[in-house]
């Protein structure tokens, strides 16, 4: 709304002494509902000397000189009536203003006889009180009302201070995988049972990892499976995830997380790769009983998977369409984790122009959750036999066009 000026109401009036009477009355009104809360915007104050004049309910206060900071001591009372509220808020958290209490006139007299650190989010509520202020005890006082009120149990306390505060906070964890720490704000005091807690994790979790809440000792984090409690496995709490738990008097049973946790044999991920090129394949993989090494053959085709845990199973299959004249040949796959195969299969010929599907597959255990690239190898038994892979031939010209394919699918352990 618009508040009508102070002087338009002091025309169309006459001599009469009641008309002057009624129009004292309502332009004292009109002051006294400009100084209500909300009634006007906030006004701007900049602190000089320490003190500041307000003329409404409102006021967003400034540093003298944009200093990084300042005390607020004195608030004149030279303009709002006895009994009036103030509500103060800061206009830049990087500039800290500190309300300083103390007795006296324009002093500010604060709950607890603390001071405090006005905030552009939150807002301090004074009332004048003769040529002082002090503080109404609401927000604040509540909070310590409510914490006192929890009968003795500090761990709910703590609770009940946070949710005052706008909600249970979930800080990032620190240490290790393995051993994480929380530190919460406000502290929790003591554990108890049957009380949940949470925490952002920094990093994935090793095996059966711990966590310590503000230094009251460390708890195994367990989850349940098949109806019991179990330990976590690696990555089953992600990096990132909230992680929310139920101390149950001796571990922190997980009871909520942001991301999925996975039971052994679930599919995590498939990923493939595939090619229409054609080969010829002239590079031996000796037919000599030993292992295939990366340095044998020719690669036709590589996949780079990334592991969402360490220690699940990597299944991987190749197929292709291949021919050679009488002679055999071989697929391998392999990793860069070591120079021989994880897989190798040895296939023979069926003569020029026959082509046959060739296959291998095998797993590996994902050692972390670093990229991994895997290869298919394919070698002639002798030079002088090369092996053709997805030839077009005008014999047989079905082969044309067929595609080697690789397929890795990650399986949580």
């Amino acid at each position: 709304m618009t508040w009508p000026a102070k002087s338009s109401l002091a025309k169309g009036y006459g001599t009469d002494p009641d008309e002057s009477t009624f129009q004292a009355g309502i332009i004292s009104l009109l002051a006294t509902a400009q100084e209500l809360p909300g009634a006007v915007p906030p006004a701007a104050l900049i602190i000089a000397s320490g003190a500041i004049t307000p003329t409404t309910a409102g006021v967003i206060v400034d540093t003298e000189s944009s200093a990084a900071a300042d005390d607020l001591t004195t608030i004149n009372t030279t303009t709002l009536h006895d009994g009036a509220y103030l509500l103060l808020r800061a206009a830049d958290a990087s500039r800290v203003i500190t309300v300083r209490h103390g007795v006296g006139v324009g002093a500010i007299a604060l709950d607890g006889d603390a001071d405090v650190v006005l905030s552009p989010d939150a807002v301090l509520v004074l009332r004048r009180d003769g040529t002082s202020w002090r503080e109404v005890r609401m927000l604040r006082a509540l909070q310590a009302d409510v914490a006192a009120s929890c009968d003795g149990n500090a761990a709910t306390a703590d609770r009940a201070v946070a949710l005052q505060q706008g909600g249970i906070t979930a800080p990032t964890s620190g240490g290790t995988g393995t051993a994480y720490t929380v530190t919460s704000s406000p502290a929790v005091t003591a554990l108890a049972s049957g009380n949940v807690y949470q925490f952002k994790a920094h990093a994935a979790c090793g095996a059966a990892p711990t966590v310590n809440f503000d230094g009251l000792g460390a708890k195994v984090l367990k989850k349940f499976s098949g109806g019991s409690k179990a330990s976590l496995a690696a990555s089953d709490i992600p990096s990132g995830a909230l992680v929310q738990c139920l101390y149950d008097g001796t571990d922190m049973v997980v009871t909520g997380l942001s991301g999925s946790q996975f039971a052994t044999g679930d599919v995590r991920q498939i990923v493939t790769a595939s090619t229409t090129s054609v080969f010829n394949v002239t590079a031996v993989t000796p037919y000599d009983n030993t292992t295939p090494q990366d340095t044998e053959g020719t690669q036709i085709l590589t996949l780079s998977i990334t592991p969402k845990a360490a220690g699940n199973k990597v299944i991987v299959r190749a197929i292709c369409a291949t021919e050679q004249a009488s002679q055999n040949h071989t697929l391998h796959l392999h990793t860069p984790a070591s120079a021989y195969a994880f897989a190798a299969l040895c296939f023979g010929g069926q003569g020029s122009d026959i082509p046959m599907l060739a296959e291998v597959s095998g797993e590996f255990t994902a050692a972390n959750t670093s990229p991994v690239t895997v290869q298919l190898r394919i070698g002639a038994r002798s030079s002088g036999v090369p092996v053709n892979v997805n030839r077009t031939t005008t014999i047989n010209p079905n082969v044309g066009g067929s595609i080697i394919h690789m397929t890795a699918t990650e399986v949580q352990a």
